[in-house]
């Protein structure tokens, strides 16, 4: 691949003198490589070219890469701030006649004081047809305590040849900011009402950020850390099935952006609602193959042994939140998430029709297809919630179990939502149906909300209805009189 154009240059002063300073660096490969370095060992190689330059004369060219995660990188530690908030832009491209697109990925890696492993985070990625200059651009708060931090790029899943060029990274400037403190805070107006919560992910937690939740929340919600993808943890997984020839106790692990955030939960008394433990999406794909093979089109299990598999993860998993967490109160849980396709004769998603590796799951055609379906089949649903109850039971008697999806509203999912629900309910296996709320207000009626959370709120007496992901859209600009 090719990369191009990535400067770095001193702060410079803004259109007001009073206004505060920001941070540009930015390289474009007009002079050589600079500080940048190929990624890896062997065979890979980074080279100044003048063969495709997305801007200016020169590019760099990335080639003879053995390993997707070869690529291009520079080491920023003397160049960031330790906590400081930055998005970075690089255009990439290759030249590879092919099909389909390529993932590309604009990544950090780095050492800090409270991690005992080296920490690789995704600052954005993006799919790139052949012969096409695409921009990768995304935002990353860096960690407060880092001792070694490199950006990186690479293609997730591949070893194609690419080009780089024109990276920028560019600090948020420094002002004194604050919360606006003299307003009355929203969790003491609605608390004899419900809970009123906020998602949290650790690279937007800065102070501030944390000042604002304490005002006004009391109900969090881990924006990634808590979803399959983050918490099983392969490598462990493999290990005990090599050392017992067990292949039915997938292994979790909290990861340290899991951590920060439950953290400051338990450090503050705030309620932790956990999101999700059994999706279709951002689930790893070895977690259906037999040997927990993360191969392309890999054997999925049978049936018997995906279903002990899921029995095991969902005690794994509430095992290790009230284990290591036992001060934090996990009032709630999204056992199944997502569940439901309205448009096919059994109201549930398509079964996946091949097995891929976790990075591919964003670009194949299963990507909103279920290997739930695949390897149990639409009882998956009722299996995960019996799980959840025994081990809730066991391990968090006080955390309510959550159905939970959008287009809630929508008549015809309504009415399939409602009939998993009450059957849900009717086993003592459900407490909460969670309605997603992405609402438009161009196409939401107010009495399509109003029949929608009455049927829910029909389900059973006790039953407890949750906006879990509430934004609202308004597509008309123009002004009243």
């Amino acid at each position: 691949f090719y990369i191009d154009n990535i400067n770095i240059t001193g702060s410079f002063a803004t259109s007001s003198p009073d206004a505060p300073s920001t941070s540009l660096t930015a390289w474009d490969f007009e002079s050589g490589l600079g500080d940048w370095s190929v990624r890896g060992s062997g065979e890979a190689t980074a080279e100044p070219s003048t063969i495709a330059p997305h801007g200016g004369k020169g590019c760099v060219f990335v080639s003879g890469r053995t390993q997707d995660w070869n690529g291009i990188q520079v080491n920023l530690t003397n160049t960031v701030k330790k906590g400081g908030k930055y998005t970075f832009e690089a255009w990439v491209k290759y030249d590879v006649p092919k099909e389909g697109t390529e993932q590309f990925v604009l990544a950090l890696q780095y050492n800090a004081e409270s991690e005992s492993d080296t920490q690789y985070k995704w600052i954005t990625n993006a799919d790139v047809k052949n012969g096409e200059w695409t921009k990768l651009q995304g935002e990353y708060t860096l960690p407060k305590d880092f001792t070694d931090i490199s950006l990186y790029i690479q293609v997730n899943g591949s070893t194609i040849d690419f080009y780089v060029d024109d990276i920028t990274m560019q600090g948020e400037p420094e002002v004194d900011k604050e919360i606006q403190k003299d307003i009355p805070s929203l969790k003491e107006v609605y608390n004899d009402y419900f809970k009123f919560g906020t998602a949290i992910s650790p690279r937007y937690l800065n102070d501030l950020e944390k000042e604002l939740v304490l005002k006004h929340f009391n109900s969090i919600t881990h924006e990634n850390a808590l979803k399959p993808e983050a918490i099983l943890d392969h490598a462990a997984t493999i290990a005990y099935m090599n050392n017992t020839g067990d292949l039915t106790h997938p292994q979790v692990a909290l990861s340290s952006d899991a951590k920060e955030v439950l953290d400051f939960a338990r450090d503050n008394n705030i309620p932790v609602r956990a999101h999700v433990l059994v999706w279709h999406s951002q689930t790893p794909n070895w977690l259906f193959t037999e040997n927990y093979s993360t191969e392309k089109n890999a054997p999925v299990v049978s049936k018997e042994v995906m279903r002990q598999r899921l029995e095991n993860y969902t005690n794994a998993y509430f095992k290790l939140l009230s284990t290591e967490y036992p001060d934090v109160d996990f009032y709630a849980i999204d056992v199944v998430n997502e569940a439901v396709n309205p448009d096919r004769p059994d109201g549930l998603r398509a079964p996946a029709t091949v097995a891929t590796t976790s990075g591919d799951d964003a670009n194949n055609e299963n990507a909103n297809n279920s290997m739930w379906m695949t390897t149990i089949g639409a009882e998956f649903i009722e299996d995960a919630f019996t799980y959840a109850r025994a081990a809730a039971n066991k391990y968090m008697p006080n955390t309510k179990l959550a159905y939970n999806d959008y287009n809630e509203c929508d008549p015809n999912k309504t009415e399939i939502m409602y009939n998993i629900c009450k059957d849900l309910y009717d086993k003592g296996l459900l407490d909460v149906v969670g309605m997603q709320g992405h609402y438009n207000m161009s196409s939401l009626s107010t009495s399509q909300f109003e029949n929608a959370l009455l049927k829910y709120a029909s389900i059973g007496d006790d039953i407890e209805i949750q906006i879990t992901e509430l934004d609202i859209t308004q597509d008309d600009t123009a002004e009243e009189g």
